[in-house]
C-alpha cells in the first residue's frame, strides 16, 4: 500500500520546468496563498531533484538522468533565482518525544536539499557544460551567498554552498575580489550562528 502515497516521479526536464514555473509565480508577487503554494511546490521539486542526483533508498541514481538534470538546470539558469528565494523556503518542524520531554526540531529540509543539489551540480561537468563557468558568469550569486551569513537562518546553508564554491579557483577568485569579502569576516566573527 506504500505505493499509493508515493509522489509522481518526474523527468529532469519536467522538474526544471516546474521549478521555473514556481519561481516565476514567486517573482510576480501574487497573493499570499499562491506564494505559499509556489514555495511548497519548489520545495517538493528540490527534493525530487536531490533524489535524482543521489538516488533513493532502493535505487541508485541514473547517470543519464543526472546529466540531463545538470544540462537543464544550467540552461534554465535556476541557481540565482533559487538563492534569491532561499530565505523564504520553509522549515520542516518535527516533534521528538524523549520520556516526558518534548523537543521541537526545526529542519531546513528544502534549503538543505537545494544545498545538496547545488554542490552536486557544481562538481559535475557534462559535455561542454561546466557549472563553475555558469556560476562565474553570475557573480551576484556568489555575493548573495556571502550576504547569507547576515541571516541566522541562512548562514549554515549558504556556508555549505560557499565552501564548495571556494574549492573552485575561478569562483574563489571572484569572491576574494568582491566588495563584500571583508564584510564576510566581520559578519562571521560578530555572532555565533544558531544551528
Amino acid at each position: 500500500m506504500a505505493f499509493l502515497f508515493r509522489s509522481k516521479h518526474r523527468t529532469p526536464g519536467d522538474l526544471v520546468k516546474s521549478m521555473t514555473d514556481s519561481l516565476s509565480t514567486l517573482e510576480k508577487k501574487k497573493d499570499a496563498k499562491s506564494q505559499d503554494k509556489a514555495l511548497e511546490e519548489l520545495a517538493k521539486h528540490l527534493h525530487q531533484a536531490k533524489q535524482t542526483l543521489y538516488g533513493e533508498a532502493e535505487a541508485e541514481p541514473s547517470a543519464e538522468a543526472c546529466d540531463i538534470l545538470h544540462k537543464e538546470f544550467c540552461a534554465g539558469s535556476l541557481f540565482l533565482p533559487i538563492v534569491r528565494v532561499l530565505e523564504r523556503l520553509d522549515f520542516e518542524v518535527r516533534l521528538l518525544f524523549s520520556g516526558q520531554t518534548i523537543f521541537i526540531q526545526k529542519e531546513l529540509q528544502a534549503r538543505k536539499n537545494f544545498a545538496l543539489v547545488f554542490n552536486n551540480l557544481l562538481r559535475r561537468n557534462t559535455g561542454s557544460i561546466r557549472t563553475v563557468d555558469h556560476i562565474a558568469g553570475q557573480p551576484e550569486l556568489l555575493e548573495l551567498l556571502v550576504k547569507g551569513y547576515e541571516s541566522d537562518g541562512l548562514a549554515l546553508t549558504c556556508g555549505t554552498m560557499l565552501r564548495e564554491c571556494m574549492k573552485q579557483e575561478p569562483l574563489a577568485r571572484i569572491v576574494l575580489h568582491s566588495k563584500n569579502f571583508y564584510a564576510f569576516f566581520d559578519q562571521s566573527r560578530c555572532t555565533i550562528k544558531q544551528i
